[in-house]
Formats: structure tokens, C-alpha cells, sequence
């Protein structure tokens, strides 16, 4: 969902799209939103991106430290990884509308940190309220 062809109208995702087979992981990695292809094959990409995805949650996890049953850790990480993580990762990366306004971020500035910081702020401040 983040770096596949948008999805329909909506700059914000791209069209989900398996990534298991061995084919399709050895071709050269593409971004097709974004019309760019890299000289390494489309499994580093996606593990590299792995990488990038669990930094944030170890962000976010920083901030939750023993503020957060367990059980809702696990239900928060799946939802917030598909509705945000993805979304800024397509959006700055994948080709979508901050790519489209010449947004760069080769190191995950906003990827990563913003939408963790973010995040973090936000469910502190919404158990702090509660």
C-alpha cells in the first residue's frame, strides 16, 4: 500500500499488492507512482522499508512505555501501521501528494519521526485525558 500503483483518485495510498512471490521480488525495484526505478532488486526494498516501519513503532513504543496495557499495544500497532504509517510513507515516498508538491525525505524526517512523535503525543495526551 505504500510504494504500489495509486490507488484510484486518492493520493493518499496505493493499491495493496502481494509481495511474497520470488519473482516478483527479484525484479528491479520500482516506484510506479512516483515513475522511478532503483538498481537493486524489489526485495531490499521492502525489507529496508520493514526496517523503517519498525523504527517508528520502537518510537512510539518509547513514548507508551508503561502507559499501555499490552493487549492494546497489540491492536494498536496493525491499525496504526495500515492507517498512518502507510499513508505517510506513500505520500512522501510512493509518489503520492507531498511527492507531487517536491517534498524530499531521504532520511524518514517526516516518515518517521513526525508521524512517530506524533503519534506518541497523541496517546499520551488521550490517556492522560482519561
Amino acid at each position: 500500500m505504500s510504494f504500489g500503483e495509486q490507488w484510484g483518485s486518492f493520493p493518499l495510498i496505493g493499491v495493496p499488492g502481494p509481495v511474497i512471490s520470488m519473482d516478483w521480488e527479484l525484479r528491479a525495484s520500482t516506484l510506479p507512482t512516483a515513475n522511478v526505478t532503483e538498481n537493486y532488486n524489489q526485495a531490499t526494498m521492502v525489507y529496508f522499508q520493514f526496517v523503517f516501519a519498525a523504527i517508528t513503532l520502537v518510537l512510539i513504543a518509547g513514548s507508551l512505555l508503561g502507559r499501555m496495557n499490552f493487549l492494546a499495544w497489540m491492536v494498536f500497532v496493525p491499525l496504526w501501521l495500515t492507517f498512518s504509517y502507510t499513508v505517510g510513507a506513500f505520500s512522501v515516498w510512493g509518489g503520492g501528494f507531498l511527492y507531487t508538491l517536491g517534498v524530499i525525505d531521504y532520511s524518514g524526517g517526516y516518515v518517521i519521526h513526525v508521524s512517530s512523535g506524533t503519534a506518541g503525543m497523541c496517546c499520551d495526551l488521550a490517556m492522560t485525558a482519561s
